[in-house]
């Protein structure tokens, strides 16, 4: 199959639109260019990195194309259409797009242009490749529950192969981290603030779970055997601190 990549899409306006007082307010593409992103060494995801992010999600997992009997390009190119569509904020190393990493926030349900677009890409893929539909059911299933357990979660977070080691990934985790952190500054006289106070991370045992371990997580949720991909894998889910940590 020709490769499906986003060409037509504008995707830099990552950012939802300030929404009523009663709602928690997202953060604008304005605040996170003149704050956090800010002299640092991350940009906004953009149209031409998507053929780079299929390539690194290739490297990193198999993404359940064998069972499903299609090419592990076009089963990364429907898990990167469906991570888009789930992420709010998509990060990415500015000098050598070495790593991707994004963000979702459980309390803000307004969907960005080009969420909407992804979430039409990955539907007409799933359409057309039914085989691949027991993958996503069981992410569903626990991405469903980490949704109802935690109110803001990493979407992804993945380096590439030649660039592992280096604490990138770890940058990249503290980033995200930060970032929510603004989000509650932003909303902190909310009533619903305190919701905004930890950072969630769904993975499993056929990634690296230590990682995770290492930043010191909290696990709050295990489920003994999941079909991840083509091989059976624990799903666990950690929760971090936003508020009382050091950021560097």
């Amino acid at each position: 199959m020709k490769s499906m990549s986003i060409r037509t899409m504008n995707t830099s306006h990552w950012r939802q639109p300030i929404v009523s007082s009663d709602k928690i307010e997202a953060l604008t593409e304005e605040e996170l260019k003149n704050g956090v992103l800010r002299n640092s060494g991350y940009r906004f995801y953009k149209e031409e990195d998507f053929d780079v992010f299929v390539k690194y999600l290739m490297e990193n997992w198999n993404l359940g194309y064998k069972k499903a009997k299609i090419s592990h390009r076009l089963a990364a190119e429907i898990y990167a259409h469906f991570t888009l569509s789930e992420s709010q904020i998509m990060i990415v190393d500015k000098f050598k797009t070495s790593g991707f990493a994004s963000y979702q926030c459980a309390l803000i349900t307004e969907e960005s242009e080009c969420q909407v677009y992804h979430k039409a890409q990955f539907e007409k893929l799933i359409s057309a490749y039914p085989s691949i539909k027991p993958y996503y059911e069981a992410e569903s299933k626990i991405e469903n529950f980490q949704k109802q357990k935690s109110n803001n979660y990493l979407q992804i977070l993945i380096v590439g192969k030649k660039y592992q080691g280096q604490n990138i990934g770890k940058t990249l985790f503290e980033f995200i981290r930060n970032i929510e952190y603004q989000l509650w500054f932003k909303n902190q006289n909310h009533d619903k603030a305190n919701l905004l106070q930890e950072l969630s991370v769904y993975t499993t045992t056929d990634c690296n779970v230590s990682f995770y371990e290492r930043l010191k997580g909290k696990l709050v949720y295990e489920e003994s055997s999941i079909p991840d991909g083509d091989i059976p894998a624990k799903a666990m889910i950690f929760r971090f601190p936003v508020l009382n940590y050091s950021w560097e």
